[in-house]
């Protein structure tokens, strides 16, 4: 229970935001999107896809959930859709929170 905590329980929604915005722009460079996506290079990604600029918000945050999208999300292949557990991060029942991003 201890080793869970640790390595979830203080995993906040802005670390989440920043991780996925960074494992999203690496995915993007590896698969050869980030032209398409009109940006010139990760670091220029990650700062359009960042928290201040997709105007992410969770009012109910997995913090486990969160971890498991962005290390899904690092190691997908290039024809890999989104993982689900991206979709579960801001998941309580009733409100699932606000998410702009993709």
């Amino acid at each position: 229970m201890l080793a869970l905590l640790l390595t979830t329980g203080c995993y906040s929604q802005a670390d989440f935001a920043d991780d996925r915005a960074t494992a999203a722009c690496d995915w993007y460079d590896r698969c050869d999107l980030l032209d398409v996506l009109t940006y010139d290079d990760v670091d220029s990604c990650v700062a359009g896809e960042g928290p201040a600029d997709t105007g992410f918000s969770c009012v109910a945050f997995d913090a486990a959930l969160g971890r498991d999208c962005v290390d899904e999300i690092e190691s997908a292949g290039c024809e890999d859709p989104e993982p689900a557990s991206c979709d579960g991060v801001c998941a309580q029942p009733g409100d699932t929170g606000t998410s702009t991003t993709q």
